[in-house]
């Protein structure tokens, strides 16, 4: 046996032990275990067994109904929210690819609020993850609620920087998804900003390496103002743009 094959048959053991203990005792016993991060992946496996897949809006109504009653049918153990807030805080903030590998393929719409959460004030390396995740995870029902309720927990520049990447975000490769037009009207609606000259100078930074020299003209005291207080926060990808910008400035 070679090597690549001996290590998919160790993976699919070890997810089988996971997931039969995980059946028999619960999840606890993850949040206990010495070695947790390494079984994280494993967890993430047993969870994706038990969770309906994220189902392409192109479907029919048919189609959706039989992808949703064979995921029921294979069910065994129902995941809680409980269970996925404890799985979502073990990854996050230093192992969050089990995350996302589950949020991108999986309806864990329960954990809206701790993407958004993670968005307003967790780590500025994972907002775009977070709202890459809430675009196919945000629902109709209260989705704008949430949002805003989360927004007051968000400095200016927090604020600002999300507008920032919901300007850059890629919305014609999400335009089938219902739950991306839902996160896109919302954010449109909760966040206004005054200093859209210098949010504009930054998207051109972005998009062209520099800001057109016409650009840069309509740019006043206040926007380099504005401009400075972005460049401060370089673990923000607008604060890094505002510093080009600024440097384009002189």
């Amino acid at each position: 046996m070679d090597a690549s094959a001996e290590i998919y048959v160790m993976s699919y053991a070890l997810t089988a032990a996971v997931m039969e203990r995980r059946h028999q005792q619960g999840y606890q016993w993850l949040l206990e275990h010495p070695r947790r991060k390494n079984l994280l992946g494993y967890w993430q496996s047993a969870l994706t067994k038990q969770i309906p897949p994220i189902i392409e809006s192109k479907l029919d109504d048919e189609e959706r109904a039989e992808e949703q009653e064979r995921v029921e049918r294979a069910r065994e153990q129902p995941v809680t929210v409980e269970e996925l807030r404890a799985f979502y805080h073990c990854c996050m903030p230093d192992n969050a690819w089990a995350l996302w590998n589950l949020v991108k393929h999986f309806q864990v719409s329960e954990l809206v609020p701790e993407l958004l959460e993670t968005l307003v004030v967790g780590p500025p390396r994972y907002m775009g993850k977070c709202l890459e995740a809430l675009c196919s995870q945000a629902t109709e029902n209260d989705f704008r609620e949430q949002l805003d309720a989360a927004l007051k927990r968000a400095s200016s520049t927090r604020r600002d920087a999300i507008l920032f990447l919901s300007y850059m975000h890629d919305w014609a490769s999400v335009a089938h998804s219902e739950s991306a037009w839902i996160v896109n009207q919302a954010l449109e609606e909760a966040l206004s900003s005054p200093v859209m000259p210098a949010l504009l100078a930054c998207r051109q930074e972005e998009e062209k390496g520099e800001p057109p020299p016409e650009m840069l003209a309509k740019l006043g005291p206040e926007d380099r103002r504005v401009l400075r207080g972005w460049s401060r926060e370089t673990d923000f990808r607008l604060g890094r743009a505002a510093l080009v910008v600024l440097a384009a400035l002189g």
